[in-house]
């Protein structure tokens, strides 16, 4: 994992006990999923599957949203993850226990971008301490935020907030209804001290505090 120039963690709020480990990858990293679709729709899946890309670093994941009779319809990319090229066939592998039994599905990647990205999951899968991200980038930062696992013992509940330390019109993008469950963009105004809190419910962030920041 790179080293992280432009974005920097520090932990605030109350602990309990977790180690402070939430994922940052450097400004320079390249190759994160933006949009993808289905090469083979494999067999034996079932709504809500989740698993990870297994090329590019292995780190993209996916949630299976519908099926038919078994074979993936719709899914979308949960976690963009780094190191992926456009290209069609590319290897899935399911993560932990499913609802389905599914196998063969694999994905096209029709979109990259590059960026920082900001993931909040620990690496077991459940949930991160709160947080501030402090960022010092010299140009517009492109910022992928992952979303929070949904539920109380997972990440519900959790508190992060993001703050600028540079006058750059900073983006931050999520998912599809990543943001109050309807938006997903998060951009900054152009000032140092621009900041937003958000609180994760649902598999969502809910902002809780904006100072130069608009949501769309």
């Amino acid at each position: 994992m790179s080293a992280n120039l432009t974005l920097t963690h520090f932990p605030y709020g109350v602990y309990s006990g977790e180690t402070d480990i939430q994922t940052l990858l450097a400004g320079a990293t390249t190759g994160i999923i933006l949009t993808a679709g289905i090469t083979a729709a494999g067999s034996g899946y079932a709504a809500n599957d989740t698993g990870t890309i297994t090329t590019g670093n292995g780190n993209a994941t996916y949630k299976v949203l519908t099926v038919s009779t078994g074979a993936v319809a719709t899914f979308s990319i949960t976690f963009g993850g780094s190191g992926y090229s456009i290209a069609t066939g590319q290897a899935t592998a399911v993560g932990g226990a499913q609802p389905g039994v599914g196998t063969g599905f694999t994905v096209n990647v029709t979109a990259i971008e590059s960026g920082d990205v900001l993931q909040t999951k620990l690496p077991n899968g459940l949930f991160a301490p709160t947080g501030s991200y402090i960022i010092t980038a010299a140009i517009i930062d492109a910022i992928s935020l992952a979303l929070p696992l949904a539920g109380q013992g997972f990440q519900d509940g959790r508190i992060i907030r993001i703050i600028s330390t540079t006058a750059f019109a900073h983006v931050v993008t999520t998912p599809a209804n990543g943001i109050n469950g309807a938006n997903h963009i998060l951009t900054f105004g152009g000032a140092a001290g621009n900041s937003v809190t958000l609180e994760a419910y649902n598999a969502s962030w809910y902002v809780l505090s904006l100072n130069g920041v608009t949501v769309s």
